[in-house]
C-alpha cells in the first residue's frame, strides 16, 4: 500500500505501520511495524498489561478474542486477537508483538469480518512462516 493508503487504513495511534501489503479491495492486509518504543524479551509481560488497555482507549468497542503468548520460530510473541470497527466495517485484527534488536516489532494480519474465515488458512500461514 503506499504511504496515503496506510495513514488513511491505518489511524495514528503512535505506531502507523511501516509497510502494509493487501489485496487489490484492500479488504485483506499484513502491516508489519518497527516501532521506536523500546521493549526486551523480558518486557513482554508489561507489552501483554500495556496494549490491550491502549487499544481499547483508542478504539470503543473493541472485541478481544485472544490476549496470549505464542511461540513463532522458536521466538516469544505477544498475540492480541480482536475485533475492531473501522470507518465502514468490522475489522478482524490478529496482532502479534515481540522485541527485535531492543525495540518492538509488530505484524498485524487483518481482514473485514465478513472475509476472515475465507482468509484465515492463509494468513496463519503468512503468521507462522515470520522468522526474526
Amino acid at each position: 500500500m503506499t504511504a496515503e493508503e496506510i495513514a488513511w487504513k491505518f489511524p495514528d495511534y503512535g505506531n502507523v505501520p511501516q509497510y502494509v501489503y493487501a489485496n487489490k479491495s484492500r479488504s485483506v492486509a499484513i502491516a508489519i511495524s518497527f516501532s521506536p518504543a523500546k521493549v526486551s524479551p523480558a518486557q513482554l509481560p508489561e507489552l501483554k498489561s500495556f496494549l490491550p488497555k491502549f487499544l481499547e482507549q483508542a478504539l470503543p468497542g473493541i472485541e478481544w478474542i485472544t490476549q496470549d503468548f505464542i511461540e513463532i520460530s522458536q521466538l516469544r510473541w505477544l498475540q492480541l486477537e480482536c475485533i475492531s470497527r473501522a470507518i465502514d466495517t468490522k475489522i478482524h485484527n490478529d496482532l502479534y508483538f515481540t522485541s527485535f534488536n531492543g525495540k518492538m516489532l509488530g505484524f498485524n494480519f487483518n481482514s473485514t469480518v465478513e472475509q476472515y474465515n475465507a482468509y484465515k488458512t492463509a494468513l496463519r500461514k503468512s503468521r507462522d512462516s515470520i522468522v526474526v
